[in-house]
């Protein structure tokens, strides 16, 4: 019994077909998805299609990530706060091109869920951990201690830190698959885990998939997204060719240079340029 284990697509559809690609050709009928399946790359209901069939065709189980959850509240709460600029402009992007079934969908998912499958060892799925859906459950990290101290199965995948686990403590197993969208672990790959079932356990085998960069980067410029957004734009495919992760470094340094003369939303391009020339990001 073999069964596919995604997360972290964000809207990278390209690297989405590739992943799904392998697995069919590997005659693998049972998916599960992690969360996080839009936001940072072009055309989001390209990514929701390619679901949507898969979903019609074999068994699929989704949970919600946190990703989701910023466009249920931005759509509940009317928000109108996100906008052209690199600081939310990624964001506005993608709320545009989802469509209502999409957040129909969203809304219909749980953050956390078990997945059975009769004959097989339970597994517990999350996005990011069981409390906390930007949980981050690293190796010797107190969210790993928590996490463990309430898991009741053998068996916990989660994602969200883009980064592949494969953790074995007290007879608790923790896997996160990395990410199909945005790895960190590779360059110019996307990630997946195939779990191989038997009666008493799930063997985790992590796969890195190559897929079409180069086209990537070209939707980014003829989807509009990089127009929103350059800088973002630029930082997303700075990490995929590279794995060199300065998100949190970048936004912090926007935010000094800013030194709350702007509202975030409102940062002019100019101090993104400043701190995209600083991290030595390049031009697509």
């Amino acid at each position: 019994m073999k069964v596919a284990v995604l997360s972290d697509i964000h809207g990278n559809h390209i690297a989405l077909e590739a992943c799904i690609e392998y697995c069919l050709k590997e005659n693998i009928k049972d998916y599960i998805f992690l969360g996080d399946y839009v936001s940072d790359n072009p055309y989001p209901q390209k990514t929701m299609e390619i679901l949507y069939d898969l979903a019609s065709k074999y068994s699929c189980t989704f949970i919600l990530g946190n990703r989701e959850e910023y466009f249920i509240n931005y759509r509940k709460s009317n928000g109108n706060y996100w906008k052209r600029g690199s600081s939310t402009g990624s964001l506005y992007y993608t709320n545009m091109n989802l469509r209502d079934k999409d957040l129909q969908f969203f809304s219909k998912l749980e953050n956390q869920s078990l997945y059975k499958l009769e004959g097989y060892p339970n597994i517990r799925i999350c996005h990011g951990s069981l409390t906390n859906s930007r949980g981050l459950i690293y190796e010797n990290t107190k969210e790993l201690d928590d996490t463990l101290a309430i898991l009741k199965e053998d068996y916990l995948l989660c994602g969200h830190t883009h980064q592949a686990l494969n953790l074995c403590i007290n007879n608790k197993h923790i896997i996160n698959p990395g990410s199909v969208g945005v790895c960190v672990d590779y360059q110019n790959v996307a990630q997946l885990v195939v779990l191989d079932g038997t009666p008493n356990k799930w063997i985790p085998y992590f796969l890195e998939i190559p897929y079409d960069v180069d086209k990537l980067i070209q939707e980014h410029k003829e989807s509009g997204l990089y127009e929103l957004a350059p800088a973002w734009s630029k930082s997303v495919i700075n990490l995929i060719q590279t794995t060199i992760n300065h998100t949190d470094e970048l936004i912090d340094y926007v935010k000094e240079l800013n030194n709350n003369v702007y509202e975030w939303a409102d940062i002019p391009e100019e101090i993104w340029d400043k701190a995209i020339k600083k991290f030595n990001i390049k031009d697509l």
